[in-house]
């Protein structure tokens, strides 16, 4: 039962984790397009590239092995992977930012 338990956290992890690197590209991407600060409007470009590299590391780890992931070790842990995650998340608190990026930050936090 405890191997069974250590399965279902884990993947109530890795969704979570998807659906908070989603939901923050978008809203952030929602940011860009729309009418926002430049200090905001960098945030978000770093966001979605944060994002857009973290799916990919999720969904296709073995594609992204080789260019990106020797350039950028954190992402080669579930520690560091959790530390960044936790960074991205505290930016989709800004109140200019719209609901979709705070949900994803809540996601991003606690997954």
């Amino acid at each position: 039962i405890d191997n069974f338990s250590r399965q279902i956290d884990v993947k109530f992890i890795k969704y979570g984790a998807l659906a908070g690197l989603g939901l923050a590209g978008v809203g952030s991407l929602g940011a860009v397009i729309g009418e926002a600060k430049y200090s905001l409007l960098l945030v978000c470009v770093y966001l979605i590239i944060l994002c857009a590299v973290s799916l990919l590391q999720e969904l296709m780890p073995t594609a992204i092995e080789g260019q990106i992931l020797d350039k950028i070790p954190v992402f080669t842990t579930y520690a560091g992977r959790g530390i960044v995650y936790v960074f991205m998340g505290t930016f989709c608190f800004d109140p200019e930012l719209n609901w979709c990026s705070l949900l994803g930050g809540i996601a991003l936090v606690v997954c």
